[in-house]
């Protein structure tokens, strides 16, 4: 068991003490106490600086409307170490209609969420998926929510980003060499959704290579499932056309399935088009099997399918 509190506060810190009870007899039960009073030593101190954001419950001017205050209510925001219950300012016109919590805006509490839990929870959502992100917030970090807030939250990060992402931008990484080729590859594949039926989610990679085909630099894309291509392509083309100004002596080569629509889009896009390795391989698995369609053949049929991608993958690209 723990136990911590707030031994004195003023406008812009806060000192809390914490009693931790030790296991003599485990030091894996010692450090689980240690982790359990961090996290509770943590929702205290978010708590006082969730404070900082609220008003005194004078009217606000938002925008030409006039706020007043309904009162303080309780309301629990989730945090990186647990939940932090604040009584807060809810203001409203006197015309009624729609709520307004200056310190939900002021500290940019997303959802019911604060911004440092967040972006943990959107990187580990986005690294491990949602199982292991849950296992290591349980394990690693004291943490338990459920599955479908972790997804809610990862739905409206991501929502946010595409809004926004016409107008980010990034600065090139410095490269050590000359930017020679620009290898352009995409690929697609369908997915049945509950509600909608089958569509298409597109990845793609615009790699950045020296004179001697070594890969210096990678930009990575992805769209969601939707109806064609439309999005992901715009989204590509503006990519691509960012490089080709920024390189635009390099040789561009394009790397793709072989589908008819991708080969289409990459051809007016590229100065050479080629089918990756493991898509040609499945052509000539094809034709080991017309060649050796006999039971016996197997031992044949697998010593010529060696001997041709040997020579595919080994073919000098002039």
């Amino acid at each position: 068991m723990s136990h911590a509190e707030i031994v004195k506060r003023s406008d812009a810190t806060v000192t809390l003490q914490v009693t931790i009870s030790l296991d003599p007899k485990s030091m894996l039960r010692s450090e689980e106490a240690i982790r359990d009073a961090l996290n509770n030593v943590g929702c205290l101190a978010a708590e006082q600086a969730l404070k900082q954001f609220d008003t005194d419950g004078s009217p606000i001017i938002l925008g030409d409307i006039k706020l007043t205050s309904k009162g303080l209510y309780h309301k629990t925001y989730q945090t990186q170490w647990g939940e932090a219950k604040v009584e807060r300012h809810v203001y409203q016109s006197t015309r009624g209609g729609r709520q307004y919590c200056p310190l939900e805006k002021d500290a940019r509490i997303f959802l019911t969420a604060t911004p440092g839990f967040v972006k943990l929870l959107s990187c580990q959502y986005a690294e491990l998926g949602s199982s292991r992100a849950l296992f290591d917030l349980q394990h690693c970090h004291g943490r338990s929510i459920a599955r479908s807030y972790l997804k809610s939250i990862g739905d409206a990060v991501g929502g946010v980003a595409q809004a926004k992402e016409q107008a980010w931008t990034y600065a090139p990484p410095q490269l050590d060499k000359p930017v020679k080729s620009v290898s352009v590859g995409i690929d697609g594949t369908c997915k049945l959704l509950t509600e909608g039926g089958w569509r298409e989610s597109m990845v793609g990679t615009i790699s950045l290579h020296d004179g001697e085909g070594q890969r210096l630099h990678t930009i990575q894309m992805g769209a969601t499932p939707e109806y064609g291509k439309k999005t992901f392509y715009d989204r590509f083309d503006q990519e691509l056309s960012k490089v080709k100004e920024r390189y635009p002596k390099a040789s561009y080569v394009a790397i793709a399935d072989g589908a008819k629509d991708n080969g289409s889009y990459l051809r007016s896009r590229t100065d050479r088009q080629w089918v990756d390795f493991w898509h040609a391989v499945g052509y000539l698995g094809q034709a080991a099997d017309a060649l050796f369609s006999g039971k016996r053949q197997g031992v044949a049929r697998k010593e010529w399918l060696d001997q041709a991608c040997h020579r595919l993958k080994s073919t000098a690209v002039p």
